[in-house]
């Protein structure tokens, strides 16, 4: 979030280490037992997923001071 909003530098790095950090995620998640996920799925299973989605909706997600950035320099 603090990459998106322009807090810290866009560095090749950062987003390197974003995406491992989502990637042990899903890995850690998809390498859990399954009785682990039906007896304890909150931890196992809703965190980790609730974790990516998050990633996945801030990624996605346009600003609106970025889009009313690029309609000011192609009136301009």
């Amino acid at each position: 979030k603090k990459r998106k909003l322009g807090l810290v530098k866009e560095t090749t790095l950062r987003k390197t280490l974003e995406l491992i950090a989502v990637a042990i995620i899903i890995i850690m998640t998809v390498l859990t037992n399954r009785a682990d996920l039906v007896n304890d799925p909150f931890p196992n299973l809703v965190i980790p997923a609730w974790a990516v989605i998050a990633y996945i909706v801030v990624f996605s997600k346009a600003l609106p001071s970025d889009s009313k950035k690029d309609e000011s320099n192609t009136v301009s």
